[in-house]
């Protein structure tokens, strides 16, 4: 049995990553079966080597904001203004990839737009896809 880290390890050609893509893909379009045969961004379905940046892609933070809206019962305008705020360029103009921090972004949210429910972390776990992907946002947070 092998890991998702050991997994994530692999260079690009390793069978052991393309097997696990493939099953989180399927899993995502499960759960969000509006991305079905969509072109995804890469972070979507990969990870770093530790899996614990605080960043995704902006793109991959805007295929979250119709869901998140809806969750939280407020307007897509509300949830792009905050991303928008909590997005940063390249760093120093061109280093790097745009990112959207997704801490920083789930407590602008929590607090902006509060939710009282609390999840159970077992019930919840098949939504963080496979558990092998970065934080995602909104997605598999504390609150």
């Amino acid at each position: 049995m092998t890991c998702w880290v050991c997994c994530s390890l692999h260079c690009g050609s390793h069978w052991l990553l393309f097997e696990r893509l493939k099953t989180d893909r399927e899993a995502l379009e499960q759960l969000q079966p509006e991305l079905t045969g969509r072109p995804l961004p890469a972070d979507v379905l990969t990870a770093s080597g530790s899996g614990l940046d605080p960043d995704i892609s902006p793109a991959y933070a805007a295929l979250q904001v119709a869901r998140i809206a809806q969750a939280r019962g407020i307007s897509w305008t509300e949830i792009n203004s905050l991303l928008a705020k909590h997005t940063t360029g390249r760093s120093l103009g061109i280093f790097g990839e745009p990112r959207a921090n997704v801490l920083a972004l789930n407590l602008a949210l929590q607090r902006a737009y509060p939710t009282q429910r609390v999840l159970d972390r077992r019930a919840h776990a098949g939504h963080c896809v496979a558990n092998s992907g970065p934080a995602r946002w909104d997605g598999c947070s504390p609150f």
